[in-house]
């Protein structure tokens, strides 16, 4: 089951996948409910949250120590 850590389980939410021309990755679009992600989607997030998600996942990358 895919989720990302962040936020709660994204397996059952549903989504538009808009394939575009050239080898462009698709967009993809999440229908509007009140998961956070979709909301975030949806409306944008501040520069805290921004910085507020770069640490998390900084946080959570594995470094050269633990391979």
């Amino acid at each position: 089951m895919f989720s990302m850590a962040i936020y709660r389980s994204t397996l059952h939410l549903k989504t538009h996948v808009y394939l575009r021309d050239d080898g462009i990755r698709p967009q993809i679009e999440l229908d509007e409910t009140d998961h956070l992600l979709a909301k975030e989607q949806h409306g944008g997030i501040s520069i805290e949250r921004a910085l507020e998600l770069v640490h998390l996942v900084e946080n959570a990358r594995p470094t050269d120590d633990s391979l």
